[in-house]
């Protein structure tokens, strides 16, 4: 009998086991599943897998590994809808100029026909037709019980396709001027002057400067101490488009901040690993301002990968480092990646460099998972992978021009596959696209395939020149 009962209590003791070993690996496979996304006939129910991902989130990050694609942002506006509709997400900020991307969005809400200049708060490279329809979404949500407001986060003013250089200071001033007048003795031109240090990556700031940026940054936030409640009373459906208003002297003096630790030296000297290390330090000090501004404290941020990703290596400071620092769990960071194709990528932010390439070099384990269980595109959730996972430990993977080794797992929390990226459609011809947002660059294999095809136009010419009768002029 007691022999018996033991052999009971040892099997129940397995079969419990047992099945907690089940429900352990049941999640785990959970966890490696591949979520298909059709981009072409979206609906917002392909995303309802993201509910239980970001059930005690606060902010999500949307990470590109290249900047400028048709299907990463496409697919990513899914996520927005998804989670502006049904996990009270009412903020988006863009990697950019909060500056710029206001006297924009103050546009669009007083004239949101103009669909055309609804991007123009976005820098250049992002003015694509793929992106336009993130804004058409932001407008249809307005007379929703879920408004989506869209705005930025960055500390570089002046770097929007609309408000370049210091005209965005001349802009804002137009636009304030609608709700309020300036305060007693403001000089336009002289305020001007004062910030217009802060512009392109603080190349012409000088320390001596610093007095007058903090007076007008001064001015600037009594003129919008008067206006905020106004433009608040113009727009109660959109209360975040007077708070980011609030916003903008704390931008601005982070963007002091940042010239005074890197400014005055020339762009083609400058360090800019520790230009990078500051921005993100302070643009995402400013990022957690906006969150605590935001409708339910919650936001969503749209930034390349190298802003986004945790920097888990160390080895260079992120926005998503401090962020995963600050907020854990609550943070749930998705980067986007290619698998093949081609398209318009960035060569050197320094320098401005854009061109084509193709794609290629990716971990071999991430292209077998992928060709068995990823459709063209699909997701796949990154935080609790077994320790098979074709997905955990260093990874090849395309970034930007390159690819580059990153321990996946440990940098993002899910994962957004493209079996062959595309260029986007673009306004104008790729190579106007090209010129007007910077240098054309062309790799060094394009270089060479030119340079093979002038050779065998060259020798076909002097074959055909050989063939022709000559003319006996004796």
């Amino acid at each position: 009998m007691s022999i018996s009962s033991r052999n009971i209590t040892l099997s129940f003791r397995v079969y419990v086991l047992a099945l907690l070993i089940a429900g352990g690996s049941s999640s785990l496979l959970q966890a490696q599943r591949a979520e298909p996304l059709d981009l072409n006939a979206p609906t917002d129910e392909q995303y309802a897998f993201l509910s239980p991902l970001l059930k005690d989130v606060e902010v999500v990050s949307l990470a590109e590994s290249i900047h400028i694609t048709h299907e990463f942002p496409l697919a990513r506006l899914g996520i927005v809808r998804w989670i502006n509709q049904n996990s009270g997400y009412r903020v988006l900020a863009f990697e950019g100029s909060p500056e710029d991307m206001w006297i924009s969005q103050d546009d669009f809400i007083k004239h949101p026909d103009n669909a055309s200049d609804s991007t123009s708060g976005l820098f250049p490279l992002w003015n694509t037709e793929e992106m336009s329809s993130i804004f058409a979404y932001e407008r249809s949500t307005w007379s929703s019980s879920h408004p989506l407001y869209i705005t930025a986060y960055d500390i570089q003013p002046g770097t929007s396709r609309g408000t370049q250089g210091p005209s965005v200071f001349g802009l804002l001033q137009e636009h304030l001027v609608q709700y309020a007048p300036p305060p007693s003795g403001f000089n336009a031109a002289a305020w001007e002057a004062a910030l217009t240090p802060l512009i392109g990556a603080c190349g012409n700031y000088e320390s001596s400067e610093e007095e007058k940026a903090e007076q007008a940054i001064e001015l600037l936030e009594q003129w919008i101490a008067i206006a905020a409640p106004r433009v608040e009373a113009a727009y109660p459906n959109l209360p975040m488009h007077a708070a980011a208003l609030r916003l903008i002297p704390q931008n601005l003096r982070q963007s002091l901040a940042l010239c005074q630790t890197v400014g005055g030296a020339e762009v083609s000297q400058r360090n800019w690993r520790t230009y990078k290390q500051t921005r993100d330090r302070l643009a995402a000090q400013y990022a957690l301002s906006l969150k605590m501004a935001s409708p339910n404290r919650k936001l969503i941020l749209w930034a390349h990968l190298s802003h986004l990703f945790y920097d888990s290596e160390g080895k260079n400071t992120s926005v998503g480092e401090i962020l995963h620092q600050t907020l854990g769990p609550r943070l749930y960071t998705i980067g986007t990646f290619a698998l093949g194709g081609g398209t318009i990528v960035l060569f050197s932010n320094p320098n401005d460099d854009y061109g084509y390439t193709r794609v290629f070099g990716i971990s071999r384990g991430i292209k077998a998972f992928t060709t068995r269980h990823c459709p063209e595109v699909c997701f796949t959730d990154l935080r609790h992978l077994p320790p098979d996972s074709p997905m955990a430990g260093p990874q090849r993977l395309w970034f930007e021009a390159t690819p580059m080794t990153l321990p996946l797992a440990d940098d993002v929390d899910g994962a957004i596959w493209v079996k062959n990226v595309h260029t986007p459609h673009l306004r104008v011809s790729p190579l106007l696209f090209l010129i007007m947002v910077g240098k054309h660059y062309v790799p060094a294999a394009v270089s060479l395939m030119v340079l093979f095809l002038v050779l065998l136009l060259w020798l076909a010419y002097r074959r055909r020149q050989r063939k022709q009768p000559r003319i006996d002029r004796s």
